[in-house]
């Protein structure tokens, strides 16, 4: 369910004052796992508003991973390989093989499912190459089977200012004085400042938990029952996490150092 509310900050009086209010807001939303989405000096006395998008997901396995499997094994980083928790199961999980990529998909409760797609050879040379037919076919000839996956816990936090990379793409217009807010302001001086976000997604034995919090600032300008399938995840990758019923994404990783 999505809840949407207005709110008064004091931007002016204590720019600290609204950032700690905003954040706290944004802590108590994601469960503390993006606990500073506006860092320090991100709010000036010029800031009149800001719109902040939050979200929290926590699922657990359909079938977790036995604790008492996961051992210490080379995960193999562009930078050389690094020693991790890898977690290990065997049972039936949607699996399916194309254009060079292994997809298995791993169940949770809620109707949520973990994608892990894993080329067959260095993720930065195939990534380019997964358009969406590759994509739609390895989703569309899911099928579910025995497989032996071995992956490692994932923890990552990434923050980004996407200010710049929004431009990149032609979005332009909002960053300047020529910007029109007239349905949110009268004032023809609004613009956006800068746009924030932080991504926070966790993988472990148990199941799947991620937060994702955004803020635009906004100122005034002068896979039978044979042999099982190994799929070895000890290499970059990339990670959806979904709803399968949907294909809605909540989270797209690109695991490098998991």
């Amino acid at each position: 369910m999505a809840v949407g509310r207005v709110a008064q900050a004091p931007f002016v009086d204590d720019p600290e004052g609204a950032r700690a209010r905003i954040n706290a807001d944004v802590a108590a939303t994601t469960r503390d796992l993006v606990p500073e989405l506006l860092p320090s000096g991100s709010i000036g006395g010029d800031t009149v508003a800001t719109l902040v998008n939050a979200l929290y997901l926590r699922a657990e396995w359909q079938h977790p991973f036995p604790e008492g499997d996961t051992a210490e094994r080379d995960f193999h980083t562009p930078d050389g390989p690094l020693p991790v928790p890898m977690m290990r199961q065997t049972t039936r999980l949607g699996y399916a093989e194309a254009a060079g990529w292994q997809l298995v998909s791993v169940p949770a409760v809620g109707g949520v499912e973990a994608v892990v797609l894993l080329p067959d050879r260095r993720l930065a040379d195939a990534e380019s190459a997964l358009d969406e037919h590759v994509l739609g076919d390895l989703l569309g000839g899911v099928r579910r089977q025995r497989v032996r996956l071995t992956m490692p816990r994932v923890s990552l936090d990434v923050p980004s200012a996407w200010g710049d990379a929004l431009r990149g793409l032609g979005v332009r217009r909002m960053f300047t004085p020529q910007a029109d807010f007239g349905a949110l302001s009268e004032d023809p001086r609004l613009c956006v400042s800068d746009v924030l976000h932080q991504a926070v997604l966790r993988v472990d034995e148990s199941g799947v938990e991620g937060a994702a919090a955004t803020a635009a600032t906004m100122r005034l300008v002068s896979m039978p029952t044979d042999e099982p399938v190994v799929v070895d995840v000890n290499r970059p990758f990339l990670l959806l996490v979904r709803h399968a019923a949907t294909g809605a994404v909540y989270f797209l990783a690109r695991v490098v150092t998991p």
